[in-house]
């Protein structure tokens, strides 16, 4: 196990020397950084809080507790189905070098398991650490102040973080354990691996006719609640109730609700873990059959980079050329050209993703036809604010393996007889193609669910520039981190292009909440969004140009 700690941690001393060698890195991280301290991280620094001066609040009431219950179910079963999602490839990541050099080291295949599991997990539980310094004291003592109610509001947060840390526990242990049993390559994990799609597909459908019914019902909570106490939802949920029965045992109901649901998650976690060890001398096989064009898939994957996947399909001779109507035919010259290019790899990379968002928005659209009437216009812009969220993930999605696709082709392009900066703003129009048609349907389904003219009017304007302006960001950050191998500069350009898809969206979010507060038209609020992201595109293409310029692939 030494080594293969030493191993990991010079691993991470390196990439972090790597990410910050060059001063254009330097820029990004500062920025960070300085956003960090001067806005969130000042929270560790301040005195007394806003919330010490506070009333205390009076005492919860029981009927909270319920819908506390199916918070806390809802929030443990996305968890658990974000690790079950990882079950269907070789637990763990490995490289050339490890098939190379590890494996016919005398390390037994349990220690790597284990030395794999445990950084597995830890890298789970990041992001939510992560929220939490970035939060700051402050966010911390928010939450303790809406806990204030409970009668022992410590304790609360106590088992709340116990209860997070066992649920994701169990799931890693039950991946783990699933993985190595479902993706061998012999007749039984060939049946495995269609008896768990089975069984997920039945689960996915039972809980999807339990939610639509509780909907339809009228009375959504109480039906909800009826459903999640059924005995079948307690026996097909039982990780997912030992983890909200842990947090609620001690504050509302006999502690031995507590203690089972914690006993469950232990042994649980440590049976799957177990179990996955018993399986650990298949492990290097099927990892050694993971790399190489198979292991190049998963990380185009996992770096979201849906060119490469489609190249490498096609390579295998797995996909044929597909020709998208009206735009193929098309003849345009000068830059333009650049956007043609762009609408047929889009077509062709983003297609399925783009059809499965449009099911997305279908679905929230069926839920508010199904919502009682409002008249206050409330449900539009809910649904105004669900559809703004998958339209922003679209976007971040598609300039991420559009941008990563457009730093291979620099050398064929730098030659073309046109000026950097109009380079870049095709290349930046060119992403946008898609997430703009995205956020014009957006609007035709919020107009057609709630008819309201000033919402969809207001989403029309307003989503496909602000998604423009998100995608003209990630060009920004991808040409300062472009390394898709090196895990810190991953890092790096994940958490600012979280921050800047924010900053691209703040104009379009403080114009919609001013006016709404206001009274005033949300269409003119969707008029002047527009503007703004307008402007940002154009700032964006000309702020990339050096950037572009200077960008060398041997880098």
């Amino acid at each position: 196990m030494k080594p293969l700690l030493y191993l990991t941690w010079r691993s991470l001393v390196n990439s972090v020397r790597r990410a910050l060698r060059s001063p254009t890195r330097l820029i990004g991280v500062a920025f960070l950084l300085l956003w960090w301290f001067s806005i969130v991280g000042a929270n560790f620094f301040r005195g007394p809080t806003r919330t010490q001066g506070l009333p205390t609040p009076p005492p919860l009431p029981d009927s909270i507790f319920p819908i506390f219950h199916l918070l806390l179910l809802g929030g443990f079963l996305t968890l658990l189905a974000m690790r079950l999602s990882m079950a269907f490839r070789v637990p763990g990541y490995y490289q050339g070098a490890d098939a190379d050099v590890l494996f016919p080291t005398p390390i037994s295949p349990r220690i790597v398991l284990l030395h794999r599991f445990v950084f597995d997990y830890l890298f789970t539980l990041l992001f939510p650490l992560l929220l939490l310094v970035f939060g700051g004291r402050q966010s911390w003592r928010g939450l303790e102040y809406l806990a204030r109610g409970v009668e022992d509001p410590a304790q609360a947060g106590r088992m709340a973080l116990a209860a997070y840390l066992l649920v994701t526990l169990f799931g890693v242990s039950l991946s783990y354990a699933l993985g190595l049993w479902i993706n061998r390559d012999s007749p039984e994990g060939r049946q495995g691996r269609r008896i768990v799609l089975a069984l997920l597909l039945a689960l996915a459908a039972y809980l999807a006719g339990g939610v639509v019914g509780a909907i339809r019902s009228g009375q959504a909570v109480d039906a909800l609640l009826a459903f999640s106490n059924a005995p079948i939802s307690r026996v097909v949920l039982l990780p997912v109730h030992a983890g909200a029965n842990m947090v609620l045992g001690f504050l509302h109901g006999p502690a031995t609700i507590a203690w089972s649901g914690l006993a469950i998650l232990v042994l649980g976690s440590l049976s799957f873990l177990g179990l996955a060890l018993r399986q650990a001398d298949h492990l290097y096989d099927m990892a050694a059959k993971q790399i190489g064009g198979v292991q190049a898939r998963r990380e185009a994957h996992r770096q979201g980079d849906m060119f490469s996947i489609y190249r490498l399909y096609a390579q295998q001779g797995r996909l044929k050329a597909r020709k998208p109507p009206l735009i193929y035919k098309m003849n345009l010259r000068g830059p333009y050209a650049i956007l043609w290019r762009e609408a047929i790899l889009q077509f062709r990379a983003y297609t399925g993703m783009f059809v499965i968002m449009l099911l997305i928005l279908g679905f929230m659209s069926a839920i508010a036809i199904l919502a009682p009437d409002d008249e206050s216009g409330a449900a539009s812009r809910v649904q105004m604010t669900m559809h703004g969220l998958i339209i922003l993930s679209f976007a971040m999605s598609a300039a991420q393996g559009g941008f990563l696709e457009m730093l291979r082709r620099v050398d064929v392009e730098k030659p073309l007889p046109f000026p950097v900066r109009t380079i870049c703003l095709m290349e930046i129009l060119g992403k946008c193609l898609f997430p703009a048609l995205l956020g014009t349907i957006s609007a035709l389904l919020i107009f057609g669910t709630t008819l309201d003219w000033d919402t969809a009017l207001a989403v029309l304007f307003a989503f496909p520039t602000t998604a423009a302006a998100i995608v003209a960001v990630q060009m920004i950050l991808i040409l300062n981190f472009p390394d898709v191998d090196d895990p810190t500069q991953r890092g790096f350009r994940g958490l600012l292009q979280f921050l800047g898809a924010a900053i691209a969206s703040l104009p379009t979010l403080i114009l919609f909440v001013v006016f709404g507060l206001l009274g005033l038209p949300l269409a003119l609020a969707g008029i002047l969004a527009a503007a703004c992201g307008a402007a940002l595109v154009f700032l964006c293409s000309q702020l990339a140009v050096p950037f572009y310029a200077n960008y060398n692939p041997a880098d």
